[in-house]
């Protein structure tokens, strides 16, 4: 638990002075941690007769062992301008927008189907992309209970791995213990075929960039509908960032679309793999490490800098991403190298510290 040790939902109300609603919240609430809190409304605390000061006492104690991150406020301030906009809108909205509510400790489906997989059990279909990694393909799974499931496979390719052999058994552990609405849901690895692959749920509409990039779809994608993608990715974000996980890699590319009952959503992909080994002309090689190539346009200076990464340069890279979903998928820097969108990312740096009369922070700034 960030913030302190774990603590129990009984033991939590004890020290807020709330220890009488634990019947109503353990049993007609279902709660079971003090994590899932975080899932209840105001008015479900009402219906159960807490008065607005407990509610209040209630969040203040629950903040103190969960601490909003910066995703967390960027989700609550998305949220609060899409019910404004459905409240004064008398228009119907477009259907991403009627979220579901999430039900407390995540959708609870995944953990059983998280397990090494035979490579009997997959069936390669077709490349959807290629990259130095090797290929992403489409496949079918037949999992444990004889039923074919649609997957995306990532393929790594033995030769060209070497030591990213490591990283891409990072990257699985990383996704087993993710359990989200909006990460892409990881249903096992593939360890004894000639190449390692990572098996994972598929998105039938790919990457949101190449959604935005087509021109027949534009219309099925609003602003409306953007804003709602814009608070689902804070969302899967915010989760992350108490997950004590830090993406790097946060862009249009990998953000995945999915429909499901004519509600289109979406989900976090990619979590280290294409850091490791880099993937296309978004990368950028820094002085640092040779091996290691940065999707430059999307990094906060002290990531181009030093090979810093934070929560806070994932804010950076979220910004860059709703740039590039609300451009309908412009290329962030277009035509500019490497060293130019360093250098111009540094004017823009120095010209807000000026404006603004702050001072360079450390050496990040000076370095320019």
């Amino acid at each position: 638990m960030a913030g302190g040790p774990a603590k129990d939902l009984y033991e939590f109300l004890v020290e807020s002075e709330l220890e009488h609603y634990y019947n109503s919240l353990h049993n007609d609430l279902k709660i079971q941690t003090v994590s899932q809190i975080k899932y209840l409304e105001e008015d479900d605390l009402l219906d159960q007769g807490m008065s607005k000061p407990e509610i209040r006492r209630l969040m203040k104690y629950f903040r103190k062992y969960y601490p909003q991150g910066a995703f967390g406020k960027i989700r609550k301030i998305i949220n609060t301008t899409l019910n404004k906009e459905s409240d004064s809108d008398s228009r119907p909205t477009s259907p991403s927008v009627e979220r579901a509510k999430p039900q407390p400790g995540g959708s609870g489906n995944h953990g059983s189907s998280k397990h090494i997989i035979s490579s009997d059990a997959i069936t390669l279909c077709k490349v959807l992309g290629k990259g130095e990694f090797g290929t992403v393909q489409q496949g079918v799974w037949t999992n444990d209970e004889g039923l074919k499931v649609q997957v995306a496979i990532k393929c790594l390719s033995k030769e060209k791995v070497n030591q990213g052999v490591a990283e891409f058994l990072k990257e699985a552990s990383n996704m087993h213990s993710l359990d989200h609405d909006h990460i892409v849901r990881l249903y096992g690895v593939v360890l004894e075929s000639d190449s390692l692959m990572l098996v994972t749920e598929l998105a039938p509409l790919r990457s949101l960039l190449e959604c935005l990039r087509e021109p027949a779809l534009r219309a099925s994608f609003p602003v409306i509908t953007l804003t709602d993608f814009a608070y689902q990715i804070a969302d899967g974000m915010s989760y992350l960032e108490n997950k004590r996980l830090i993406h790097r890699d946060l862009a249009a590319r990998n953000v995945l679309v999915f429909t499901k009952d004519k509600v289109t959503y979406v989900k976090i992909s990619d979590f280290g793999l294409s850091r490791a080994l880099g993937v296309g002309k978004d990368y950028y090689q820094t002085n640092f490490n040779v091996n290691l190539k940065l999707p430059i346009a999307w990094c906060a200076p002290e990531s181009i800098n030093y090979l810093k990464f934070t929560s806070a340069s994932d804010v950076w890279a979220y910004a860059v991403t709703l740039w590039e979903m609300f451009s309908y998928g412009f290329q962030p820097w277009a035509a500019l190298t490497g060293e130019q969108v360093s250098a111009s990312i540094a004017f823009v740096v120095r010209y807000i510290c000026v404006q603004f009369n702050m001072f360079y922070i450390d050496n990040v700034w000076n370095s320019y």
